[in-house]
């Protein structure tokens, strides 16, 4: 930005310096090569080559942190015997900026001649934290029934730790 002589504006912008101070401010001209700016009701000078960016934050797209996915099966079938089987699954992932968190239930149930002879749930809990650029660790918390892990609980709740 050494090029720029003066910026006015009346909307607020995200402004970083070259000192890394990142500020929301209104661009109010410059003068003599110090740039006007209105931070929270009080204006501030800056030398204009300590601006090294300017963000409308309206021109920044807004991005769903929130997506999902589900699946549902349902089976019957007649003849000698009858089966019948239903299975759902919901997946659901929340990125933030440091964090990414999943959450996923499964349930499926199948039976033959209407006596029930599979039943199966779990439910899984994953945190990501990002460390930096290539750094991470995460935390896997995963459920099921007792019918299918050994346990006195009614559930089994393995931790499960990772760091990369």
């Amino acid at each position: 930005m050494d090029e720029v002589i003066s910026i006015e504006a009346e909307n607020p912008f995200d402004v970083e310096l070259t000192d890394g101070r990142k500020i929301e401010a209104q661009f109010a001209g410059a003068t003599e090569g110090e740039q006007t700016l209105i931070v929270e009701d009080d204006s501030i000078s800056v030398d204009i080559s300590e601006l090294t960016a300017a963000t409308d934050p309206l021109d920044v797209p807004v991005v769903d942190p929130w997506a999902g996915t589900g699946e549902f099966g349902f089976v019957n079938t007649t003849g000698n015997t009858e089966t019948v089987a239903l299975n759902m699954r919901l997946n659901f992932i929340r990125t933030g900026e440091k964090w990414r968190h999943h959450f996923t239930g499964t349930a499926m149930t199948t039976s033959e001649d209407g006596i029930k002879d599979n039943e199966r749930y779990t439910m899984e809990v994953q945190s990501d934290r990002k460390l930096g650029e290539k750094a991470g660790c995460s935390v896997h918390f995963v459920g099921m029934p007792t019918n299918l892990v050994p346990t006195t609980h009614k559930y089994c709740l393995p931790l499960v730790m990772a760091a990369s």
